[in-house]
C-alpha cells in the first residue's frame, strides 16, 4: 500500500512486547538471559524516508529483488526490506557512509548494509550484494542518519531487525 508520503510502501505492525536483557529479572544473570529478538518496533516511512529513497513503490525491481517497504528512522539508520523471487525477505539498513567497517555498498553519503543477524564475518551471495549496489544507486541526498560505529556506540545492545516478529514479514 502506498505510505502517507504516496511512494513509500508501509506495513503498520501490532507493538509486540518481546522482554529483553534491560528487563530480566534479578534472578536470571544478564549472561544468561536470551537476547530478544527485537527491541522494539520500528517507525513507519515518513518523509525522511521518502526523500532518500525517491519515488520507490511495493514490487518495484531493485536489481533481482523486489522493494518491499521501508521504515523511518530506526537506531539511527533507515531500514529498506527486499524480497527475491521466492518470496525470502532480506533487510538492508542505509546508514551515512564512514567506509568502516566496509559496507557492501555505498555513495559519496550513505553506506548499504546487509542485515542476516550475523558478525559480518561471511561474505554474502553476489546477489545480496548486487541488490545492495542496487539500493545505494536510488538514495539521494540530504538525509541525515547515524554512521555505523555512531549507531554501535549510541545503541550499543539494540536489536535492529524488522523482520524477527511475523507479524512485521
Amino acid at each position: 500500500m502506498l505510505g502517507a508520503m504516496g511512494a513509500i510502501t508501509t506495513t503498520v505492525a501490532a507493538r509486540a512486547s518481546v522482554p529483553s536483557a534491560a528487563t530480566a529479572s534479578a534472578e536470571t544473570p544478564a549472561e544468561t538471559t536470551p537476547r530478544a529478538t527485537h527491541a522494539e518496533n520500528p517507525p513507519p516511512a515518513d518523509a525522511t524516508t521518502a526523500h532518500l529513497l525517491g519515488a520507490i513503490a511495493a514490487g518495484d525491481p531493485v536489481a533481482s529483488f523486489s522493494f518491499v517497504r521501508a521504515h523511518g528512522t530506526f537506531f539511527g539508520a533507515i531500514p529498506v526490506v527486499l524480497a527475491d523471487a521466492e518470496g525470502q525477505l532480506l533487510q538492508f539498513d542505509v546508514l551515512a557512509n564512514d567506509s568502516i567497517p566496509s559496507p557492501l555498498a555505498a555513495t559519496e553519503n550513505y553506506a548499504v548494509f546487509f542485515v542476516d543477524g550475523g558478525e559480518g564475518n561471511a561474505p554474502p551471495h553476489p546477489r545480496v550484494a548486487e541488490a545492495a549496489r542496487a539500493l545505494a544507486s536510488r538514495l539521494r541526498g540530504g538525509v541525515s542518519l547515524l554512521t555505523f560505529r555512531q549507531r554501535a556506540e549510541r545503541f550499543p545492545t539494540s536489536v535492529r531487525r524488522v523482520l524477527d516478529n511475523p507479524t512485521r514479514g
